[in-house]
């Protein structure tokens, strides 16, 4: 990394490694129903990278899949009831905005849910985030990446992104901490923050999904070759 520029010192050369890594986390949440019943999802994140002889990322290409319990409010939210002979969860309904009862609990239900599962990526414009869908803030992330070191692009999350939430640092960050980063930072920090905010917002590392654990894993694997 360019110390002074804060990009990488020299682009990446041709591939010659490629590697896969995936990440899964637990969440409690995302909220509750209408009844306080607790909604309860998983993230399970899938990187491919492409690396040239020093380690540069050449291509980085990441997916991720979400699945939540089928009280949670979103109807392109893919869901889990369980398996069968365990009673069923509360379904929610969007039209009347409340819990209907509970979802079937059988062989067929177990296999039909499953069957609909879709990536945030081939969710599409259906995933939005406050600015853009998720796939167009992940492919400008993918696109920062290229010709950094996977050690560098944790170097560069950890001086322009939320120790907290994950999400890129700016005047607005909500925590003392974050607005205390922020206001130590030089106007050139300042500058390649902004850089980073108007491409994406969204996290890198949080409840949501872990992102960069899924690179570093990618890597690891493009090495077990040589």
């Amino acid at each position: 990394m360019d110390e002074a520029t804060g990009n990488p010192a020299n682009r990446a050369g041709q591939a010659v490694r490629e590697g896969i890594g995936m990440a899964a986390t637990g969440r409690v949440g995302p909220g509750k129903d209408d009844e306080d019943g607790q909604v309860y999802s998983f993230n399970v994140v899938f990187a491919h990278g492409t690396f040239d002889e020093d380690g540069r990322i050449v291509s980085m290409a990441v997916d991720q899949l979400e699945v939540a319990t089928p009280n949670y409010s979103g109807a392109s939210m893919p869901q889990f009831s369980g398996f069968p002979g365990q009673g069923g969860y509360s379904l929610w309904d969007d039209n009347t905005g409340k819990v209907v009862g509970y979802t079937e609990d059988s062989e067929d239900n177990y296999m039909q849910e499953i069957a609909a599962w879709t990536s945030k990526r081939a969710r599409g414009e259906d995933y939005q985030l406050t600015s853009g869908s998720w796939r167009e803030q992940m492919d400008a992330y993918q696109n920062m990446m290229v010709g950094m070191t996977v050690d560098e692009v944790e170097t560069w999350f950890g001086r322009y992104f939320s120790a907290e939430n994950g999400r890129p640092l700016t005047e607005n960050s909500s925590s003392d901490a974050d607005r205390a980063r922020w206001e130590a930072f030089s106007d050139d920090d300042r500058a390649r923050a902004a850089d980073i905010v108007s491409g994406a917002t969204m996290s890198l590392r949080d409840a949501h999904g872990d992102i960069l654990t899924a690179i570093r894993r990618a890597w690891e694997d493009a090495q077990k070759g040589e």
